[in-house]
């Protein structure tokens, strides 16, 4: 049995805070039924584990936060199957904040700092599941792709890098090698902001991007088939 061909939301819709414009397109990529309901898992994985470290006051990001409590509250929940849901979602959520006591580092992010929740109360240290995290920027890279470059550039694209960087490292690793290239902006309103630009490496095509994600967490990735990293591309004017 084939899959049917669903539209999926790249940049998940519960990422998207309650005064979001509502002519602001929320662009989709074509997936199947499986992967979107894949995807759909890792969504709220990165949405759980992100949000608590969130360090801002505006109002787009309490509406945010929320709905991350909410998300844990079985008094929330419309019915049995939901306040039960929530509940196993809020033992996971503890269950990764105490992680960093016996995680294995070869799947685990750089270690990341959650404010508390409560003022007085210490600071977390919290680590991420690598390949979970790494796996949700993938999709997200190869939408932004899709959907900034017309298509998903090569077939079998591959990641070369993904991952989480204060923003002053990002633009240092970057510059020298875009500073020449006429790079794209996006803005999809609260929490996604980002640039992107596109070239060659061995006369294929590749995809480089730096996302913001609620103005704290940045990811650049480089997609194209084969490119093994930034330095070896050929970042020149178009």
């Amino acid at each position: 049995m084939i899959n049917p061909i669903t539209d999926d939301h790249f940049y998940p819709e519960s990422w998207y805070p309650s005064n979001t414009p509502l002519n602001l397109e929320k662009w989709t990529v074509p997936a199947c039924q499986a992967c979107n309901r894949k995807k759909a898992k890792l969504d709220d994985y990165a949405f759980m584990i992100l949000v608590p470290g969130l360090q801002t006051s505006s109002e787009a990001y309490e509406d945010i936060r929320a709905r991350h409590r909410r998300a844990i509250d079985v008094n929330s929940a419309t019915n049995l199957k939901d306040a039960v849901k929530r509940r196993q979602r809020g033992f996971a959520l503890l269950s990764t904040f105490k992680q960093h006591l016996w995680a294995d580092p070869r799947r685990i992010v750089p270690t990341h700092v959650q404010p508390p929740l409560n003022k007085g109360e210490p600071f977390n240290v919290v680590q991420f599941d690598g390949a979970r995290v790494r796996e949700q920027f993938l999709y997200m890279l190869k939408g932004l792709a899709h959907v900034l470059h017309g298509g998903l550039l090569v077939d079998g694209a591959m990641i070369a890098r993904v991952d989480f960087f204060d923003k002053a490292v990002v633009i240092d690793q970057a510059k020298p090698y875009l500073q020449n290239v006429r790079v794209e902006n996006f803005d999809r309103g609260p929490g996604f902001q980002g640039q992107y630009v596109c070239s060659t490496w061995e006369e294929k095509p590749v995809f480089f991007c730096g996302v913001t994600i609620w103005e704290y967490f940045y990811f650049y990735g480089l997609l194209g088939q084969g490119v093994p990293h930034l330095v070896d591309v050929q970042w020149t004017q178009r």
